[in-house]
């Protein structure tokens, strides 16, 4: 199956994803209007380009912070 990855417009969406996948159609198909179907979404694995607006980090809460490693029963 050919697909074709596509850059969402505004970047990196509210669920971490870069773009979506689509069934190529073809260029005669493409040039006359038809759009292949979405397939799904796709995002950068490892580091992102620069150019990218990635997501702060989770901060971490007070309670995870005051747990004491010695209570973890593993």
């Amino acid at each position: 199956m050919d697909v074709t990855l596509m850059d969402n417009r505004d970047g990196t969406d509210e669920y971490g994803n870069d773009g979506f996948i689509i069934q190529d159609v073809g260029k005669e198909k493409r040039e006359a209007g038809i759009k292949g179907p979405i397939i799904g979404s796709w995002r950068h694995v490892g580091q992102r380009p620069a150019t990218q607006n990635a997501a702060p980090p989770p901060s971490r809460t007070a309670t995870a912070d005051a747990l004491d490693d010695d209570d973890i029963p593993f």
